[in-house]
């Protein structure tokens, strides 16, 4: 009887991680936006839908899990992927990386290029990296961009405007 009662404590907690659902969490960071994010209107920290959220639902479905999406700032992805606060960093590049090798890389899921967005009556103004001294370029915290940019940016050639979005930084375009 003493054994079954000593052995009781361990059953219990047997039991009760069996009964506990797998949970698998995913980074998101809302500047992506859509296609990638879509928030709940109501809710505007529910990720909705999105390819983010069809990734994580098809990954979880066929490890038996549930997903759970938690927004994270670029600048803080990389750490909190290190320490384990998230399993899985969605929509992501080596290149983002201080140690890209300490990460396993899934094959590229679609071909994407950063690109300019620039005023229609200044379409032809930017042929080449060494046209953008002195302009000012809207960029996202934590982002990290081609290397003659972030080399103009760290030289003072170009001057960073933060933005939060694609529909901010059209704001400032047209202002």
């Amino acid at each position: 009887m003493r054994s079954i009662l000593l052995f009781l404590p361990f059953l219990v907690i047997s039991l009760n991680s069996f009964s506990q659902e797998k949970e698998i969490i995913f980074s998101y960071w809302t500047e992506a936006g859509p296609p990638f994010v879509f928030l709940d209107d109501e809710n505007l920290t529910v990720v909705s839908s999105g390819l983010v959220k069809d990734l994580a639902d098809l990954i979880s479905s066929r490890l038996s899990a549930s997903p759970r999406f938690v927004n994270i700032p670029v600048q803080r992805l990389e750490s909190q992927l290190i320490s384990g606060a998230i399993d899985l960093d969605c929509i992501t590049n080596p290149i983002w990386k201080t140690t890209p090798e300490a990460y396993y890389w899934s094959p590229a899921l679609f071909k994407g290029a950063d690109r300019f967005l620039v005023k229609f009556s200044k379409a032809h103004d930017y042929s080449d990296f060494s046209d953008l001294k002195g302009a000012s370029l809207g960029v996202y915290n934590g982002y990290t961009y081609h290397p003659k940019i972030m080399q103009m940016i760290k030289e003072g050639d170009i001057n960073p405007v933060k933005v939060s979005g694609v529909d901010h930084g059209i704001k400032l375009l047209l202002l």
